[in-house]
């Protein structure tokens, strides 16, 4: 089925560009804005609303497959690439993937996705919002050629068993919002509620008693809203944060991420980025230090990195060191969907566990995409995304793969065992 046509068209994201670094250097919370100049080359304030940029692929047939352009919240933090901004590329976009698409044949989609990792623009690779968004595409615009789920194309693709269940589930709500995190718990999400800092006032205190409140009161409500057999995993993206309250991450670190794993008793606790090195080499020495001194104390305690594990050799490097308990594997900074299928080998290579995950900043059809993938790789944990509000992320992503297993269900063919995936790790489901 040949490619007919490339259209485009600008949209709205899901989330924000937040300007990180003008948080960590103190920038005053006003509202949901915040007061101060930006400091990060592409912001022209610290948070602005974030842009998507849709490319759409017509085939033959009249069907069109489309995927979304976009990158996460905290663009231009810890290596990323500066904030997306689509009227940057509009100019030049259209043409080159007229030029390189039209008369291809959309069942090619993993080669035809991987052969722009390679494209150029004035000496420049393709923005990873740009290859993000061309990947979803061809991906949907195959399934649509082949008339069956792309949860299907993948496994087809890669030689994995049909999928036959949902993996765990990770949705967000921010952390003053005690409402929305009401409504997970009583939706029963796995893990929850991946709030992060964005007024360490409110959110840390000056010595984390703001946090350990939050954490303590998460864990009573769940006790007294959700049902006597609802046992999910709390989970918190501290972002580098802790570094406001300790010098160095030393034992006064890990005493204190022992007080939040007591807080958050009797559920289990996951502290995001805990600490934030000034490099991708710091990063990993000191998440291999932290993770082996909390094994030692013999806490469940699980730490997590997403800050300078952004790139396809990032992944292999946290994961050969052992740096952190998982990997957060944020699929817009790896570009083309496919880098983020070859980040969970690296993990599983070398026995890492890893979230498959994003930003708040995405989209419904990159979410709708993202669910195919995690259907097909089956991953520890999956993000609900886009956004912070919980529902609408949990709606997407768990109705887009109950369609996709009743879809491949009706179909027919050769199951195999789930337990054939590699590996659960620590988030295996309860038996």
């Amino acid at each position: 089925m040949k490619i007919t046509e490339v259209l485009l068209a600008k949209g709205c994201a899901g989330h924000f560009h937040i300007d990180a670094a003008a948080l960590r250097a103190g920038a005053v919370a006003d509202g949901f804005s915040w007061k101060g100049a930006p400091r990060t080359p592409g912001f022209s304030r610290i948070v602005q609303p974030a842009e998507s940029l849709s490319i759409m692929l017509r085939l033959e047939d009249g069907q069109i497959g489309f995927g979304d352009c976009v990158d996460v919240a905290y663009a231009g933090s810890a290596g990323r690439e500066g904030p997306f901004a689509p009227d940057r590329v509009l100019p030049w976009l259209g043409t080159e993937l007229r030029d390189r698409l039209v008369g291809t044949d959309a069942l090619g989609w993993r080669g035809l996705a991987e052969s722009f990792d390679a494209a150029r623009e004035n000496g420049e690779p393709w923005p990873v919002a740009i290859r993000y968004g061309l990947g979803q595409a061809l991906l949907h615009a195959a399934s649509l050629a082949r008339r069956q789920p792309m949860a299907r194309l993948i496994c087809a693709e890669y030689n994995l068993p049909d999928p036959r269940e949902t993996p765990l589930l990770l949705a967000c709500a921010a952390m003053d919002d005690h409402e929305a995190l009401d409504r997970l718990i009583l939706k029963r999400v796995d893990v929850l509620p991946h709030s992060f800092i964005t007024d360490p006032d409110r959110h840390l205190g000056r010595a984390g008693e703001a946090l350990l409140g939050h954490i303590r009161r998460m864990a009573a409500r769940i006790q007294a809203l959700g049902e006597p057999d609802y046992h999910p995993t709390l989970q918190f993206d501290m972002s580098g944060n802790l570094g406001r309250l300790f010098r160095a991450p030393d034992a006064h670190l890990l005493d204190f991420l022992e007080r939040l794993a007591d807080a958050a008793a009797p559920f289990a606790l996951r502290i995001e980025c805990p600490w934030l090195a000034a490099s991708r080499q710091e990063q990993i020495e000191v998440y291999v230090e932290l993770t082996a001194a909390m094994r030692r104390r013999g806490r469940s305690l699980r730490i997590g990195v997403d800050e300078w594990c952004n790139r396809l050799e990032d992944f292999a490097a946290f994961a050969a060191a052992g740096a952190g308990d998982y990997l957060h594997i944020k699929m817009p900074d790896l570009g083309c969907i496919t880098g983020s299928m070859s980040a969970i080998s690296a993990c599983r290579v070398h026995g890492m566990a890893f979230c498959l995950g994003g930003s708040a900043n995405e989209t419904d059809q990159s979410a709708r995409v993202s669910s195919h993938i995690g259907l097909a790789f089956r991953p520890e944990v999956m993000l609900a995304k886009p956004g912070l509000g919980g529902d609408e992320g949990l709606m997407i992503v768990r109705n887009e793969m109950a369609r996709a297993l009743a879809i491949s269900e009706h179909g027919g063919g050769q199951r195999q065992p789930a337990s054939e995936f590699p590996g659960h790790g620590p988030f295996a489901r309860p038996a």
